[in-house]
């Protein structure tokens, strides 16, 4: 059985994951497993209510760590948030080149009357979102200053809105 750790490393620590960006899928996902397997609800179903009602939100934790670390971006927010940086929901980006950006892709969208056209601009989203996800490695990796790079990263309409600059 392995024994969660919680504590300043937060959902790294409760995965015994070591607190980076680039981490090993692979191994959290094994990781992931066996602590399900551990503290599984149904491990403890015979057991008394409160073992049951703590397995439930335990259960509830290693989920919602295991999906905020397997994920780039959420996992970029995450480090961001217990790295002191206030990532809510709401926030109001202030650069004017990125939202005219935003809003010119948006007016692509809507224009886009071909299937192909259309591919064209999801591929153009996937080439930012790997561009943004291998910027944040490298900065996270030289340990830059949260204050020298500002990422943003907002969900809208099942999609996310990416903004990495120096």
């Amino acid at each position: 059985m392995i024994v969660l750790q919680v504590g300043s490393t937060g959902y790294f620590g409760m995965l015994d994951m070591p607190v980076k960006y680039d981490i090993d899928i692979k191994l959290l996902e094994n990781r992931y497993k066996k602590l399900q397997q551990d503290h599984h609800p149904d491990q403890f179903a015979n057991k008394p209510k409160d073992e049951f009602e703590r397995a439930v939100s335990m259960s509830s934790s290693i989920n919602e760590a295991y999906e905020t670390l397997k994920h780039p971006l959420h996992r970029a927010r995450y480090m961001l948030e217990i790295g002191g940086v206030c990532m809510a929901e709401g926030h109001i980006i202030h650069n004017e080149q990125f939202l005219s950006k935003i809003m010119e892709m948006q007016e692509r969208v809507e224009a886009a009357s071909e299937q192909k056209e259309i591919l064209g601009l999801f591929q153009e989203v996937e080439d930012l979102y790997v561009d943004c996800v291998e910027e944040l490695s490298e900065a996270f990796a030289q340990g830059t200053s949260i204050n020298q790079h500002t990422y943003i990263i907002q969900p809208s309409t099942n999609t996310y809105i990416i903004q990495c600059y120096a």
